[in-house]
């Protein structure tokens, strides 16, 4: 099994490449009683991606570039996919609710 993890260095004058490696050692094998519970973290982020599926959004273009986007929560969208659709559709703003049915997202038991 994959994950994505976030590393945050100290400051250092060890190379970052090599800060990264040394901080990631202790996951890269072994089974779940060779890393400490202490180290091990899930983040449960099954309600905010419902709440980006129900939120209705207004996505407004700028003139001079950047772009406004009302709805809440807006942090798990890629804008980028968002900004080449009303470029495509050649929409100044856009008005839109992604899925008119929750999507099933509700944690895996493990």
């Amino acid at each position: 099994m994959f994950s994505p993890v976030h590393v945050i260095l100290p400051f250092s004058d060890i190379p970052p490449a090599e800060a990264i490696r040394a901080w990631l050692a202790p996951y890269r094998r072994g089974g779940k009683s060779d890393v400490p519970e202490a180290w091990l973290a899930f983040h449960d982020e099954t309600e905010h991606v419902r709440a980006l599926h129900r939120t209705e959004f207004v996505f407004t273009r700028h003139e001079r570039g950047g772009a406004q986007v009302e709805g809440e929560p807006h942090w798990l969208l890629d804008i980028r996919a968002v900004n080449a659709e009303m470029a495509r559709r050649d929409l100044r703003q856009w008005r839109v609710r992604f899925i008119e049915v929750e999507p099933d997202v509700d944690p895996i038991n493990l």
